[in-house]
């Protein structure tokens, strides 16, 4: 997402998400810190996990035998149409 739309982006999902029922925060897509922020997605009571955006933080998501949170991936990863993306 752009900088210059990112907020009204993130306002409009967010108060979509209120109306269902959900929360949603921000948690960061830095591919170095990507492996804490979807375990601090788990331990803050996520069910489902929407992101990351950036490629290599997917990457580093793909590389995980299991994750235990479904994740919906924002964009493609190295390992695009196998195995290893399938579970993201």
């Amino acid at each position: 997402i752009p900088d210059p739309l990112r907020p009204a982006v993130v306002a409009a999902i967010d108060v979509t998400a209120h109306a269902r029922g959900a929360a949603v925060e921000q948690m960061g897509d830095d591919p170095a810190l990507i492996d804490l922020v979807y375990q601090q997605a788990i331990d803050d009571g996520a069910e489902f996990v929407v992101g990351p955006l950036h490629r290599d933080s997917v990457n580093q998501l793909a590389r995980h035998d299991e994750l235990s949170v479904p994740v919906l991936a924002l964009n493609n990863s190295e390992q695009h149409g196998t195995a290893a993306e399938a579970k993201l």
